[in-house]
């Protein structure tokens, strides 16, 4: 939890590499003139219509693009946006934290950078730093319902599920029929003993057409902890 704190407060201790003219130009020295039309176009910055089209690549090449535009200029908030939601989608929670975190320091009220840090903390299991980010980004951006599922999610890792089933609630007053928030509910209320009640929350979730895979998995689990072994089977191992 500490590392990741700091490297949010520092996040360019161990962030993208740092070419030495940038270096030079935030010191205030010279720094070595590019010489070359190749070199000139690496560090111009991209343009918005090629930053449009590489928001279509996959998730590894968007992460490579973002970190290379980060690289040319440490203070480009839409660039750490963009490659922190990237990095976390492909499971770099910690990176993902450290490029909010200069976004931040460039545009600290910024709703969709706090939120970016708040679901990389949640991502890397760094609870109690991700509930306060989270606070904050519930504050920016008071309907967003994916904030309230990760808020929940957090208190359910701290053994609150008292706080948790709020936020889940909270959730769902802002989004009533999302199935991650529904899935992550479910398995909430199951930790608390009440089976049947999640699992009538879990079938919500796994019957959405927007069910993310856990919802299956959940709805398994707590079918098969109600002893319908059989049944429990079935949901595990269905495509």
């Amino acid at each position: 939890g500490k590392k990741s704190e700091a490297s949010a407060k520092n996040p360019t201790a161990n962030g993208a590499p740092v070419s030495p003219g940038i270096k030079n130009a935030v010191t205030g020295t010279s720094a070595v003139k590019a010489t070359t039309a190749e070199e000139i176009a690496a560090a111009k910055p991209a343009s918005a219509k090629e930053r449009q089209a590489a928001r279509s690549l996959d998730l590894i090449n968007q992460a490579s693009f973002w970190m290379g535009e980060l690289q040319k200029n440490p203070a480009d908030a839409e660039a750490a946006l963009e490659g922190s939601v990237a990095l976390r989608k492909i499971g770099s929670a910690e990176r993902a934290v450290q490029l909010a975190a200069m976004g931040l320091q460039v545009k600290g009220e910024s709703p969709q950078l706090w939120s970016a840090l708040a679901l990389g903390l949640v991502a890397g299991c760094e609870n109690e730093p991700a509930l306060q980010a989270l606070q904050k980004a519930i504050y920016l951006s008071p309907k967003d319902a994916s904030l309230q599922s990760a808020l929940g999610v957090g208190y359910d890792r701290l053994e609150r599920p008292d706080l948790a089933a709020t936020a889940y609630e909270a959730g769902l007053k802002l989004s009533p029929e999302d199935a991650t928030i529904l899935s992550n509910y479910g398995l909430s209320i199951a930790m608390t003993g009440d089976l049947k009640r999640a699992e009538e929350m879990l079938r919500r979730a796994y019957h959405s057409p927007l069910a993310p895979p856990q919802a299956r998995q959940n709805l398994a689990l707590v079918v098969g902890l109600q002893g319908r072994f059989e049944e429990s089977e079935r949901l595990a191992t269905r495509d």
